[in-house]
């Protein structure tokens, strides 16, 4: 029973909720009563012997009795468990407010809601961007639909234009602000796994202005960089509502400059691998896929960058596969590496390490390069063949061990859930 008297004596709620789902649930029921309720905050974070953390509140809550500020301190023991908060008052409108009652209620009422998981469905749509052709069409992921944009067919393909494409699919959150989080994390992890199996930079809008040359000679402006549409609907769009299915091709296939980019026939069987994978090697293959999407987005301009991520990627990649060294990974998925071993022996320390540790740029960024030259002397001839052999060995052995872990060839590895 609590109290309701004025007594400043702070008020202990013992809590015991464990670290992961169920406490991420707590704060997250707890944040969204704590935007309803309270009109102003701020926090402290504080180091607790043995290794613990608390996490102190200080917040004006907007009751039916007039502002109510209170201190809430959130106790972390070492290991991650959120033993309880203790809650004092600062100050009150009303003196004789109930304030042990208002907020045993308030942080009761988020673990009763955290442990019993009441959601709403949400329909969430993320817009995305790369270079390059247009995408063939829509694409479903079993409730996750990717789709263009711009539905309508270019008269001519045209490699280096932007695009715009749709990443929809729907979350169970406990409000609008939840389901943004929850959006926002799906599609951080859905465009590196497409950047990783489309060989293609997906990001997200840039809020900037650049430069941009007016249409018939009138001169340059600033405008804002993005892909103006209607809005957002309220409802997933039927299969074939707003663009025809796309055409598949496998992810070992070279797309060609006149062709639309398709999303590989691996797909489906790569992505629901990737899900019924154990944790651990799952977040390899995310933070994989993430290191190739950085690459990709640094290869203009950074190119020796760009291939280190690569080789980084393959060292993410190998962990899937117990026991294996980068060299035995580059020999099963990449035959080019065994036809090429020159080029293979220099990207885990010439490319990789050199650069990560050392500052190196392995494919010359600083030298001279005499791009438009038609003779070349033996040492610009031999970097081009480094260059051009060495994304061709990752690509290939990316891919391989792409087509393998959609085929479940990975020697069972990887271990389901």
């Amino acid at each position: 029973m609590v109290s309701t008297s004025t007594e400043t004596t702070p008020l202990y709620i013992p809590l015991g909720i464990p670290a992961g789902s169920k406490q991420k649930a707590f704060y997250a029921y707890l944040n969204s009563e704590w935007d309803k309720r309270s009109a102003q905050s701020s926090a402290v974070f504080n180091d607790v012997d043995g290794g613990g953390l608390e996490l102190e509140f200080t917040a004006n809550f907007k009751e039916q009795f007039g502002n109510l500020a209170l201190k809430l301190q959130f106790i972390t023991v070492a290991g991650g468990k959120l033993e309880g908060v203790t809650v004092s008052l600062i100050s009150a409108q009303d003196t004789s407010v109930p304030w042990r009652e208002v907020a045993y209620e308030f942080i009761t009422s988020a673990s009763l809601a955290a442990m019993s998981e009441r959601m709403s469905s949400f329909f969430m749509r993320r817009k995305l961007y790369y270079v390059g052709p247009e995408l063939d069409g829509e694409y479903w992921f079993g409730k996750v639909r990717f789709a263009p944009a711009e539905p309508i067919p270019s008269e001519m393909p045209i490699v280096r234009w932007e695009r715009a494409v749709f990443l929809d699919f729907t979350v169970d959150a406990i409000d609008d602000l939840h389901a943004m989080y929850l959006a926002n994390q799906l599609e951080r992890v859905f465009s590196a796994r497409l950047s990783l199996l489309l060989n293609v930079d997906l990001y997200p809008h840039s809020h900037e202005q650049v430069w941009v040359h007016l249409p018939d000679g009138r001169g340059n402006a600033r405008c804002n960089r993005g892909h103006r549409d209607d809005g957002q609907p309220r409802t997933m769009p039927r299969k074939g509502q707003a663009c025809p299915a796309g055409a598949t091709a496998s992810v070992a296939r070279q797309i060609f400059a006149t062709e639309k980019l398709k999303v590989p026939t691996e797909a489906r069987r790569f992505l629901r691998a990737i899900d019924q994978c154990e944790p651990s090697k799952r977040q390899y293959i995310d933070g994989a896929a993430r290191l190739y999407q950085i690459g990709l987005s640094q290869r203009k301009r950074f190119p020796s960058a760009a291939l280190a991520y690569s080789v980084a990627t393959i060292d993410a990649l190998r962990q899937t596969i117990n026991p294996c060294s980068i060299n035995e990974f580059l020999t099963r998925f990449s035959p080019l590496s065994t036809v090429y071993p020159d080029v293979s022996a220099k990207l885990w320390g010439d490319v990789r390490n050199a650069h990560f540790h050392a500052g190196g740029f392995a494919l010359g960024e600083f030298e001279e390069r005499r791009l438009m030259d038609a003779i070349i002397d033996a040492d610009a001839a031999n970097q081009m063949h480094v260059e051009v052999r060495s994304w061709q060995i990752t690509r290939e052995a990316i891919v391989n061990w792409i087509v393998a872990l959609a085929s479940g060839n990975i020697d069972g590895t990887l271990g389901a859930t």
